[in-house]
């Protein structure tokens, strides 16, 4: 489908959402230091200058794909309790394979987090709410609501990541993989929820 490159608003929006899209893929399949903007441009089917139009550079563009990323991830919220929601984010990850590959991508090719995200929105949820139910007196007392949150993104990510190796590794068969996976959402819930001493 070739992107129209005439100035009106609407073709403009949609060389921008396929511009993000194509580095999306591109950046998560090879990482963003492997990938040219004439690559990017190529698979979003428009002149390789609107890169540079939209976005001022790859380190920009990379940035808001995982801001836009990210959004989705957030967009699940929904209504109920904290630990619901942390596992609907958990969920969601699951299934923007994209964002957790690019992000593991990223931080393997050792960008500085500054030309990554200025603003982490997932992980500033997760603070909140784990700050949340630390005041409903729920969850380890002792530990800083940050700390926390940190070592339920490095639970999530390290599943995500190396969840292949891990099942196999402690001797799940490929069809125990779900059971594995509730259990770990469950123990991280408990955890997370359980009364104060």
């Amino acid at each position: 489908m070739s992107v129209p490159n005439n100035d009106t608003s609407s073709s403009r929006n949609v060389a921008r959402e396929a511009l993000l899209e194509a580095a999306a893929s591109l950046f998560a399949e090879r990482g963003a230091e492997a990938v040219s903007t004439r690559e990017i441009a190529a698979k979003a089917n428009v002149n390789n200058g609107l890169i540079h139009r939209h976005f001022g550079s790859k380190d920009a563009l990379l940035r808001e794909v995982l801001e836009n990323l990210s959004s989705k991830i957030l967009a699940t919220e929904g209504d109920g309790e904290e630990a619901t929601i942390l596992v609907r984010f958990f969920h969601e990850m699951r299934e923007q394979e994209t964002y957790w590959k690019l992000l593991a991508r990223t931080m393997l090719d050792g960008k500085p987090i500054d030309h990554v995200q200025h603003t982490f929105p997932t992980m500033s949820r997760v603070v909140e709410l784990v700050t949340d139910l630390q005041a409903q007196d729920k969850g380890p007392a002792d530990v800083d609501p940050r700390t926390l949150a940190a070592l339920l993104g490095a639970v999530a990510f390290g599943w995500l990541v190396f969840e292949p190796w891990l099942l196999a590794g402690s001797g799940f068969e490929d069809d125990e993989k779900e059971i594995a996976g509730r259990d770990v959402i469950r123990l991280i819930r408990d955890y997370i929820t359980q009364p104060k001493p």
